[in-house]
């Protein structure tokens, strides 16, 4: 989902589309003005605040130049309290107000959360196991091998990683495992 907004510099007025409002769970018919303070105070996380506040400012810096474009990320509260993440992308449009739009990125970046936890699981599994395990491409290189390969096998992983898998399959075996 996405939406747009409009800063006045000047007024520090920030007018919110009703699209925009919605990410916030907020109920509107039409695009509504607020303080750009109270929009920070209400809905920008706390340590997001400084980040957001600053990219606005390089942003006027940055006025006399029209290639100029902002873009960050930042989380945001929803007017029930819900947790979201935006990527926001604005632009000068005359010498007091920025245009944008911003999009809530919050299910890529749970997706991108998950996936990192569940990365860091494996690691946790892996490197205390006291089997050999290993991930490789379909062409057998070795992406991965646990630290146990030492242990067993007198290798280092560092000795075993980016080589064919093969070539660490004693020779009797090679049979059962083609």
């Amino acid at each position: 989902r996405m939406g747009s907004w409009k800063l006045n510099f000047a007024t520090q007025q920030l007018e919110l589309s009703k699209e925009l409002l919605s990410i916030l769970e907020i109920n509107a018919e039409k695009p509504v003005s607020i303080p750009l303070e109270q929009y920070l105070d209400r809905h920008v996380m706390l340590e997001d605040q400084a980040t957001v506040i600053e990219e606005l400012s390089k942003a006027l810096h940055h006025k006399t130049d029209k290639n100029y474009e902002a873009n960050f990320s930042y989380r945001l509260i929803t007017a029930k309290g819900n947790l979201r993440y935006l990527f926001t992308k604005g632009k000068l449009i005359d010498d007091v107000s920025g245009f944008g739009i911003s999009q809530d990125v919050s299910s890529e970046q749970e997706a991108e959360q998950a996936l990192l936890k569940r990365e860091q699981t494996f690691r946790l599994l892996a490197e205390h196991s006291e089997d050999i395990i290993t991930e490789h491409l379909p062409d057998g290189t070795v992406q991965y091998i646990s630290p146990s390969v030492q242990t067993v096998l007198g290798y280092r992983p560092e000795e075993v990683l980016k080589n064919q898998i093969m070539n660490w399959i004693i020779s009797e075996n090679k049979d059962v495992t083609t």
